[in-house]
């Protein structure tokens, strides 16, 4: 990667710019940088263990360095990554502080002249010596101005036109108890028990590290649905989601539940392309082609799990057919969550002396039915009573018949 001057002389590594080696007769990689709009390439070689920065002619590199020109079959092209670099051209002279942002070789900064025919040469600032050299009709010339080579940061980015390859995609679930409670009814009859609890689901947002863009930047990302999101590029944006959720269930007389507040959340990951747009802090916005992977962690689903009921003062489970569970949120990737309140399916008598439910759970046609044991009861009964009048009907059969005649 490419260095880029700090004031104090100190230097980082640029996010848009790479020099790339070549040999002679090898062909210049795309995006590589020109020195003017139709000039040769720039190249950086190595003399005496210096950095100097030259132009390609011919397939070698011309750089000019103590005081002539060499050129060199090994050298180094600087590439714009991805065409994502933005080059501002600063004047400079020797009784001036540098620029910030100047590019360098590492040794020396990249800069440029212009003649006064309107040709554009090239060459690098020493920052030890504080002046120019430059490569003139292929000889070593030397000034104490120029204009230096800066690289430009955007101070945002905007990314648009999303596609993902739902085709690769992959969707990886797992759960979570985020919460826990019991719900405790101290009557004798059946009762509604209720409980809000406090529960925190971290979602988390990436939309991968791209080379030729800064890390760290404040981004807004539209995602095909339309919705609109502010990140941080190039990392894994935690946010924390603090919410509560009320929880209900018909707890038998003198009984408790325990209950568990289940998030299932879901990784889902799949590359995309998008156009990124950098927006710079003079207005201009510069637009490019880019893709990654994206990654999202979400809440999909939030799942009350209830244990069997049991008798608070001993905690033996009342024998009968209770709701397990009930889903109370459901997300997806088009709709917005939804919720659902909870009823038990059924309920049961208890043994010996222990209490009797008497609720009526609704079922999903909206009728209302009876506990199991009670509908087995009433079931019980009917049966009786028909045998009890089978039983009479045949008595009476089978008594003789007597004929009174009247005198």
């Amino acid at each position: 990667m490419a260095r880029i001057q700090k004031p104090q002389g100190q230097s980082l590594t640029s996010s848009t710019l790479q020099w790339v080696d070549l040999q002679s007769g090898q062909a210049v990689p795309e995006n590589s940088l020109r020195i003017s709009t139709d000039g040769p390439y720039w190249c950086r070689a190595k003399q005496r263990g210096t950095w100097a920065a030259g132009a390609v002619e011919n397939g070698k590199c011309l750089i000019p360095f103590l005081g002539k020109v060499h050129t060199l079959s090994e050298y180094d092209v600087l590439l714009s990554i991805n065409g994502s670099a933005r080059i501002i051209e600063e004047e400079w002279d020797r009784l001036q502080a540098f620029p910030d942002h100047g590019i360098s070789t590492p040794d020396m900064l990249l800069a440029i002249t212009t003649t006064e025919n309107g040709l554009v040469l090239p060459g690098y600032v020493s920052a030890n010596e504080r002046r120019a050299y430059f490569l003139k009709e292929d000889k070593f010339h030397r000034q104490d101005s120029a204009k230096i080579l800066t690289e430009s940061e955007p101070q945002y980015y905007k990314v648009d036109h999303v596609v993902r390859s739902e085709d690769k995609s992959q969707t990886v679930k797992r759960e979570e108890v985020v919460a826990n409670t019991t719900l405790s009814n101290p009557s004798d009859s059946i009762q509604p028990i209720s409980d809000m609890l406090d529960y925190a689901a971290r979602e988390i947002i990436y939309w991968g590290r791209i080379r030729g863009t800064i890390t760290g930047l404040q981004c807004t990302v539209t995602e095909p649905s339309g919705l609109q999101r502010d990140i941080t590029w190039g990392i894994e944006n935690e946010l924390d989601h603090y919410e509560q959720q009320l929880v209900e269930y018909q707890v038998p007389g003198e009984a408790s539940v325990d209950v568990k507040l289940i998030a299932v959340m879901e990784k889902y990951e799949a590359p995309y392309s998008a156009m990124l747009t950098s927006v710079y802090s003079d207005g201009v916005q510069r637009q490019h082609p880019i893709s990654g992977l994206h990654i999202h962690t979400r809440l999909a689903e939030l799942r009350a799990d209830f244990s069997q009921p049991f008798f608070t003062v001993n905690k033996t489970e009342i024998q009968g057919e209770y709701i397990p569970s009930q889903i109370l949120i459901h997300s997806t990737t088009t709709t917005t969550t939804t919720t659902t309140t909870l009823s038990p399916d059924t309920a049961s008598n208890s043994d010996g002396d222990k209490p009797q439910s008497d609720s009526l759970a609704t079922s999903q046609s909206g009728s209302q039915t009876r506990p199991v044991a009670e509908q087995m009861s009433g079931a019980g009964t009917n049966v009786a009573s028909i045998m009890l009048l089978f039983c009479f009907t045949v008595l009476l059969v089978s008594q003789p018949v007597f004929n009174f005649e009247t005198a």
